[in-house]
């Protein structure tokens, strides 16, 4: 009867030191951003490496099948002309956030005409969430735009929402 009582608390801690929590993070709420211009790989024009924008508002919206960020402010007239659309949406797998926004404004540089895509990847961590944002332009398999295709620039950022 011990030796029995002995596996069943031997079991139990196993079970709960080897079963990670896959629990759902709640990320919904609205959040001030902050974020900094890094590499600019697709050479977009007026992005200054080491720029930073503070005070974007965010609002993360959460489905049951998903997860929405609509950026607000002049950040979202930023991403409504160079992708068409300022909501990014993807889902959430613990504290990790996936999120895209498939371009559909069509621009051309450099002799290349292309859509740029952008994606948001942060985890939240209570009322904090860090990630990045990275744009991309992805290959439409012209000679044309060989150089840009798969280029990326990214932003670094960090936001938070009043606490919940």
């Amino acid at each position: 009867m011990i030796r029995c009582a002995a596996n069943l608390v031997l079991c139990a801690f196993l079970c709960a030191a080897c079963g990670g929590d896959d629990a759902k993070a709640d990320a919904s709420g609205d959040y001030a951003i902050s974020i900094t211009s890094g590499a600019n790989g697709c050479n977009f024009v007026n992005w200054d490496e080491g720029a930073t924008n503070t005070g974007i508002p965010m609002v993360i919206a959460e489905e049951d099948t998903g997860v929405s960020a609509s950026v607000g402010g002049i950040s979202a007239l930023f991403l409504d002309l160079l992708l068409g659309s300022n909501t990014f949406t993807g889902d959430i797998s613990g504290s990790d956030i996936a999120l895209d926004i498939e371009g559909t404004v069509e621009r051309s540089q450099d002799g290349c005409t292309h859509f740029v895509n952008s994606s948001l990847d942060a985890t939240i961590d209570g009322d904090i969430l860090i990630g990045t944002v990275t744009y991309t332009i992805p290959d439409n398999g012209t000679s044309e735009c060989a150089a840009l295709a798969g280029c990326e620039s990214v932003q670094n950022f960090n936001g938070t929402r009043p606490p919940q």
